[in-house]
């Protein structure tokens, strides 16, 4: 191998390992996979948001363990990052990867807190949405018990507490979180009885 085809084969390496640390790029093939299910549901409107959001953040970076969890496990990569941000909050930044400009930094650090600060509303909307397809909410309720509590909690306390104290028990997320992974599933057994139809709703 000649030098030059070296340096081209580290410049294409270096590349692919760019592209492949990129959450932006993570969203983009799960907003490709969605479109192809034509589906226009929650998880359509999450994702959209945090492209939307994350397109403008050159430069950010998620800690190794973080995009390893989200981008590179068999689940929806915008659930995953929401469950971060939930849970985990700024810890899952890079911050080492921000510019060295100041003014530039004091923009990522705004636009990264943005993010998270945005994370319980997404939450909450994202499970109203979810209600919204379901054939039988209450169905949904039981098979995913935890989602009334929190949607009381939403209701009822929004308003007079802040909404991030609304989500302070880790334990109901990650669970939340979990069973979600199994949504169409759940979709299919909150079929009416009577239902003729086979199919289950997209998330």
């Amino acid at each position: 191998m000649t030098k030059a085809m070296l340096s081209i084969f580290i410049i294409t390496m270096l590349f692919q390992e760019v592209i492949a640390q990129n959450i932006l790029h993570c969203l983009a093939k799960e907003e490709e996979k969605i479109h192809r299910q034509k589906s226009e549901g929650p998880l359509y409107r999450l994702n959209q948001y945090f492209v939307s959001q994350l397109a403008g953040l050159t430069g950010v970076k998620l800690k190794d363990r973080y995009f390893e969890m989200i981008c590179h496990k068999n689940r929806s990569e915008s659930l995953k990052l929401l469950e971060s941000l939930l849970i985990n909050k700024s810890d899952i930044f890079n911050f080492k990867t921000l510019s060295r400009d100041s003014g530039t930094q004091i923009y990522q650090k705004a636009e990264i807190q943005t993010l998270i600060d945005s994370a319980p509303n997404l939450f909450f909307t994202y499970l109203s949405g979810l209600q919204a397809k379901a054939k039988d909410p209450k169905c949904l309720e039981k098979e995913i018990i935890e989602l009334k509590y929190f949607m009381e909690r939403y209701m009822f306390l929004e308003g007079e507490i802040k909404t991030e104290t609304l989500l302070d028990d880790k334990i109901k997320i990650q669970s939340v979180f979990k069973k979600l992974e199994n949504i169409s599933a759940i979709y299919k057994r909150c079929l009416p009885k009577n239902s003729n139809t086979n199919k289950a709703s997209k998330p």
